[in-house]
């Protein structure tokens, strides 16, 4: 394992055998390896080139005031990533990051690149510093990683996607200007906000465990997928559709707004079994729900309307009292 360092030439490609042991520019005669920490600083090239897969254990960039160009190729970091000058690029390339993310503060990342955060074990960082990333991608492998927002973070077109692991946003916001999917693992808000403006949320195989705000066109809640309300009230201004998935109220209130919809087709609503909960539509309309599908609560109450539900416990039978309710 060894610290390496770029060229200090005008240009230089990671494939060159031209790397230094130290920021001298001496030109050592070799190149990273998986093991081998890279260092750019700002002796190093103007331009430097990723022209094949990046390999090393760690990766920093603080200070390097040039340009990181990835030549349809990207790089794979088995440990921490700095970033810092320009990046940019001429292909659609993967950067896969073991550990912690940086993006510096002033530096200009004018590309798409799909960030994958693969760490299989720990707890790890993502600050942003107010970057905007193009696509950004969480797996761990089926680990138990997880990965908590130091500030608000933004992902381009590109989306979200949750493959594997869980993203704790610690009161932050993710503000997403494609979609949020997945297949597994987990999103917990803290009390931030997911705002995908007027694109489309899917839990499938996802649990979001949530008190805040979520903006989207629609929230889908598929099979294997839930989302738990663990604090507090939450609002959404989506069409939200329970498909397969799970809606835990627990003893919390849900509140839609901008008059969209609410629709059960399958799956469960459910409160605990000693609390309350309610779905407060504000206008909305609700439909598809009965007192067959809410697990947990004795009976439902008409808010007025067909735009809020009071879940209630008390000993009355469970049974027929919501069919007042299905939407209309």
């Amino acid at each position: 394992m060894a610290t390496l360092y770029p060229t200090q030439d005008n240009f230089g490609n990671w494939s060159d055998p031209e790397w230094s042991l130290a920021d001298d520019n001496a030109k050592n005669h070799v190149k990273p390896t998986g093991t081998d920490d890279v260092v750019l600083t700002a002796n190093s090239s103007a331009t430097m080139t990723v022209d094949e897969t990046g390999l090393c254990a760690s990766f920093d960039m603080g200070g390097y005031t040039g340009t990181l160009l990835f030549e349809e190729a990207g790089i794979d970091c088995g440990g921490d990533m700095t970033l810092d000058g320009t990046i940019t690029e001429e292909g659609s390339d993967d950067v896969f990051v073991g550990g912690n993310l940086v993006l510096t503060a002033g530096m200009t990342l004018t590309i798409d690149l799909n960030f994958v955060l693969n760490a299989t074990t720990g707890a790890k960082a993502i600050t942003s510093n107010g970057i905007t990333i193009g696509k950004f991608t969480i797996n761990d492998g089926g680990g138990d990683a997880s990965f908590t927002l130091q500030d608000d973070l933004t992902c381009g077109e590109g989306g979200f996607v949750l493959t594997d692991g869980i993203l704790l946003l610690d009161g932050n916001t993710l503000t997403v200007d494609g979609s949020i999917f997945g297949t597994g693992g987990s999103i917990e808000t803290g009390g931030g906000d997911i705002d995908v403006g007027a694109n489309n949320i899917t839990l499938d195989n996802i649990a979001v465990s949530a008190f805040g705000t979520i903006t989207a066109a629609n929230l889908n809640i598929g099979p294997g997928g839930s989302l738990a309300i663990v604090s507090g009230g939450f609002t959404t201004n989506a069409n939200v559709l329970i498909d397969g998935g799970t809606l835990d109220l627990r003893n919390h209130i849900w509140t839609q707004t901008n008059g969209n919809t609410f629709t059960h087709t399958g799956g469960t609503v459910t409160c605990a079994s000693d609390n309350s909960g309610t779905i407060d539509a504000a206008g909305n309309t609700i439909s598809g729900i009965t007192a067959s599908n809410i697990i947990g609560v004795r009976r439902g109450v008409d808010g007025g309307g067909n735009t809020k539900l009071n879940f209630e416990v008390d000993d009355a039978p469970v049974g027929g009292m919501m069919s007042g309710m299905v939407g209309r």
